[in-house]
């Protein structure tokens, strides 16, 4: 019979990986790396997040983006810039 061994990850050991970005966690002294989230996710995530901007900026009041937005093309029209 043979018996495994294991190290446990400790803080200490944690603390003297790279920083890379990686989320890292220990669990029970075993080393849990999370995968970076794919391009789809990311796709997903910014469509979900571009409209609820647009609501928290409604609900604010704040509509300064297109106002300045009109701002810039009444001042480049002013210039005799299209």
């Amino acid at each position: 019979m043979t018996t495994a061994t294991s190290t446990k990850i400790t803080y200490d050991d944690l603390m003297k990986m790279p920083e890379d970005n990686r989320l890292r966690e220990i669990i029970d002294g075993e080393l849990i790396v999370s995968p970076s989230p794919s391009f789809r996710h990311q796709d997903i995530i910014g469509a979900l997040y571009r409209p609820r901007q647009s609501i928290r900026a409604a609900i604010a009041g704040s509509h300064t983006h297109f106002t300045s937005l009109h701002n810039t093309a009444g001042s480049m029209r002013a210039m005799g810039e299209t």
